[in-house]
């Protein structure tokens, strides 16, 4: 499998797109593209946790609904048809809150695969999964949503 996401520590604040800061000029690893994550949903709903995060200063928490999901994706991933792509992701949450993980790789509702968790716990738990890409795309999308109550 291959790895499409280059930043899973959360390194940076999670920023709606329009407020990211500008991209330096000169940057110490040429050619490399930095792909930030961004809330999916309201901004206000996706904070750092300082408190009680899993690896580093901070960890995304993000305020769930019942009512529609919310979460952080990554875009500008280089996916290719028929290629699977195999990864985990550390993960906690309120119980009875429903978590998937999704690849975005075009438009509309066909053009995805999405894995939803049974169950996740209330401590951080690895949770593995992989995707095949139906298309190849240049700019696929990595999301990770939830539903329900709590975080």
């Amino acid at each position: 499998g291959r790895s499409c996401s280059n930043d899973r520590k959360f390194f940076n604040p999670i920023l709606p797109k329009a407020d990211e800061p500008p991209r330096r000029a000169h940057s110490p690893f040429p050619g490399m593209q930095v792909r930030r994550w961004h809330p999916l949903g309201p901004a206000q709903f996706v904070t750092m946790d300082t408190r009680a995060p899993f690896v580093g200063v901070h960890s995304p928490r993000v305020a769930l609904s019942a009512a529609a999901p919310r979460g952080i994706e990554q875009s500008g991933l280089d996916v290719r048809r028929g290629r699977r792509y195999t990864g985990y992701i550390y993960l906690r949450a309120t119980p009875g809150a429903k978590v998937s993980v999704a690849l975005l790789w075009g438009r509309g509702a066909q053009a995805r695969q999405t894995i939803t968790f049974p169950y996740v716990p209330a401590h951080f738990t690895r949770l593995p999964f992989h995707f095949t890409a139906g298309a190849s795309d240049r700019h696929a999308t990595f999301r990770v949503t939830g539903t329900g109550s709590g975080t």
